[in-house]
C-alpha cells in the first residue's frame, strides 16, 4: 500500500494490517483511504462474498483479496480440513524463511496462557473455546506465537468483534517464536469503522537487513602506482637478463617461468604495500 517506513540504522519498519470487511462492495475507495492514513505496507483483506482469490485495483492501489469461509455453524469434518490445509501450506515454507500468518480464525484464546505459555503471551481478551485451543494448538505444533497476546493492551486494542451483544477477540497473527524480536507491536485499532462489528488488526515489524561482512585483504600488494618509464625499461632489462622470455620447455613452465620472474621484478623495482587493503 505505502513505502516502507525507516527504523532503527540499517532495519525497515513495515505495518501489516488484517481485517474481515465482510463485503467489499461500495467500500473499495474508503478502504483504501484508511489503508493509506493509517500507514498499511501490506493489507490482508478478507472478502466473505468472493468466490476465489483474486486481486483488484483500487484508486491506484492493487488490493490481493482472499475469500473468507467462516467457520462458525460448520460440522467438524470441514473445520478439520480447513487446519489440514493450513498445515500443508507452513509445511511447504522453508524454517530458513519469515512467516506471518493474519486473519479471522474465529476462536478465542482467552486472557490467560494456561497450558500454552510458549505461544500465548499471557495478554489476550475474554474466556478460551474449542475454537481457540485448536489455534493454539496449531501455533504450539508449529512453532509459533500470537504476536496480538504479547503486547498488554486495553480491552479496545484487543477486541477485534463487537456487535451489541457481544466483544471478542477472533482475529490474530502470528509468526515464528524465533523471530519474536521483529514484532514491535500488535493491536486493534478501534477508531477505523468500515464495517460495523469488525476491526482492523496491524502488526508493527522491524525487519533488519543483513551487513555484508567487510573482508579485510592483508596480502602485500605491487605498487603500481610506481610505474614510469624509466621503472619500465629497468623491469625489462632484468626480465631479459632472467630469461622471462626462454621459450625452452612445455607451455606451463613456460607460463611458470615468466610469471616468476615478472612478479619477482617488479617485487624488487616497484616494492610492495604492506596489505590492509579492505574490499567486500
Amino acid at each position: 500500500m505505502v513505502g516502507k517506513a525507516k527504523g532503527a540504522e540499517g532495519a525497515s519498519r513495515l505495518r501489516v494490517g488484517s481485517w474481515n470487511i465482510g463485503t467489499l462492495s461500495g467500500k473499495s475507495i474508503e478502504l483504501v483511504k484508511i489503508l493509506k492514513k493509517k500507514k498499511i505496507n501490506i493489507a490482508c483483506v478478507q472478502e466473505i462474498k468472493w468466490v476465489e482469490s483474486k486481486a483488484k485495483e483500487v484508486d491506484g492501489s492493487n488490493i490481493g483479496f482472499q475469500c473468507l469461509r467462516p467457520q462458525v455453524g460448520l460440522d467438524e469434518e470441514t473445520k478439520r480440513h480447513f487446519w489440514e490445509d493450513l498445515d500443508e501450506a507452513v509445511v511447504s515454507i522453508p524454517p530458513t524463511e519469515k512467516l506471518f500468518i493474519g486473519g479471522d480464525f474465529n476462536g478465542h484464546i482467552g486472557s490467560v496462557s494456561t497450558g500454552y505459555d510458549e505461544v500465548h503471551g499471557g495478554f489476550g481478551f475474554g474466556c478460551r473455546n474449542g475454537g481457540g485451543a485448536s489455534l493454539l494448538d496449531f501455533a504450539k505444533a508449529f512453532g509459533l506465537m500470537l504476536a496480538n497476546s504479547s503486547f498488554p493492551k486495553k480491552d479496545e486494542h484487543l477486541v477485534t468483534f463487537r456487535s451489541s451483544r457481544a466483544a471478542t477477540q477472533i482475529d490474530f497473527w502470528l509468526l515464528r517464536k524465533d523471530d519474536k524480536s521483529l514484532c514491535k507491536d500488535c493491536k486493534v485499532i478501534p477508531s477505523e469503522n468500515l464495517t460495523t462489528q469488525y476491526k482492523l488488526l496491524v502488526i508493527d515489524l522491524e525487519i533488519r537487513r543483513k551487513k555484508k561482512k567487510r573482508v579485510v585483504d592483508d596480502r602485500p600488494r605491487i605498487r603500481w602506482g610506481r610505474l614510469s618509464p624509466s621503472s619500465a625499461l629497468e623491469m625489462g632489462e632484468k626480465w631479459m637478463a632472467m630469461g622471462a622470455w626462454d621459450s625452452k620447455g612445455d607451455a606451463i613452465s613456460i607460463w611458470d617461468r615468466t610469471a616468476s620472474c615478472i612478479r619477482e621484478t617488479t617485487r624488487k623495482v616497484l616494492g610492495v604495500s604492506r596489505g590492509l587493503h579492505g574490499g567486500h
